[in-house]
């Protein structure tokens, strides 16, 4: 994040198969136990200039290993109408695991894996989500 930025809106626009957690900062900004339901939460607040930190938990469940899915992107509107959008593509980090500290910015996540693009959006493993029309509703530049 720019250290000069004034937020005017910021979200994040997410689902995850089956489930998501949002954390920013150490604060949970919102969860979703349907995937087939995209969510977008407010993230003004706990955004900071500088350095962020976002984590998503998902989860999958099922008798067979199933990695969660997971897809979305972070949208920030300065107070210049200007557009920051920060996907979730495979420069994000991965793990199975949850380990002490894991939502922190001192957090030390290089022996995480990197995520696996499975799937482009809108293809048929994720169907059609009516972004544009949520986000235009909720977070368009006045």
């Amino acid at each position: 994040m720019p250290e000069e930025i004034n937020i005017k809106k910021a979200g994040i626009f997410i689902t995850a198969d089956i489930e998501d957690y949002v954390f920013v900062n150490g604060h949970r900004a919102g969860q979703n136990k349907n995937w087939q339901q995209t969510s977008l939460y407010n993230i003004k607040s706990h955004l900071y200039p500088g350095e962020n930190v976002v984590c998503v938990k998902a989860v999958n469940e099922g008798t067979e290993p199933d990695p969660a899915g997971l897809i979305g992107k972070i949208i920030i509107i300065d107070s210049s109408n200007r557009v920051i959008q920060i996907p979730i593509d495979k420069s994000w980090k991965c793990s199975d695991t949850r380990p002490k500290g894991w939502r922190s910015s001192t957090f030390d996540d290089n022996n995480w894996k990197s995520s696996v693009k499975i799937a482009n959006y809108n293809d048929a493993l994720w169907g059609h989500f009516n972004y544009e029309n949520k986000f235009d509703l909720q977070f368009r530049p006045s």
